[in-house]
């Protein structure tokens, strides 16, 4: 069942977490607990917000009105095979680099470092990428409970 109330959903979501991301940019906390005015990124961002900034962006450009939950769903489903056949074609690399890892420090520095998987990048229909991993599938996910509770509660 759709609602007629997941666009305002979507906008409402993205002013808040633009809000917080500026809030992420604008100030940061020394040890006393003062404010201090900053004019570079802080490295503690939450890139899960800038990625769900841009899914939000994408959604509210893209999916009419009563096809968002539907979309998301399937947004996460094709994601989440593709990141599972990427990890399952770069298993054997992932286990080597693991392997080095696991080495103990002094012997690591006189073994080179093996090459690790690289990420699964997806570019869509507009020409944007995409990194797909954990962290977006959560994001989809989240966005997706959140829009249910939107939309039961209204």
């Amino acid at each position: 069942m759709s609602s007629p109330l997941e666009r305002e959903f979507l906008e409402r979501r993205l002013k808040i977490v633009e809000k917080r991301l500026k809030e992420v940019n604008a100030y940061e906390i020394d040890d006393e607990g003062r404010f201090h005015l900053c004019y570079q990124n802080v490295p503690t961002k939450d890139y899960a917000l800038v990625r769900e900034e841009s899914l939000l962006t994408k959604l509210l450009a893209q999916v009419p009105e009563g096809k968002v939950s539907k979309t998301l769903g399937n947004w996460r489903k094709v994601l989440g095979k593709k990141l599972h056949k990427h990890r399952e074609y770069y298993r054997p690399m992932q286990d080597e680099y693991d392997r080095w890892m696991r080495l103990p420090f002094p012997t690591r520095i006189e073994i080179p470092e093996p090459p690790h998987p690289p990420e699964l990048e997806i570019l869509d229909y507009q020409g944007m990428v995409w990194f797909v991993d954990d962290v977006l599938l959560s994001v989809l996910d989240d966005l997706k409970i959140r829009l249910k509770k939107w939309t039961k509660y209204y």
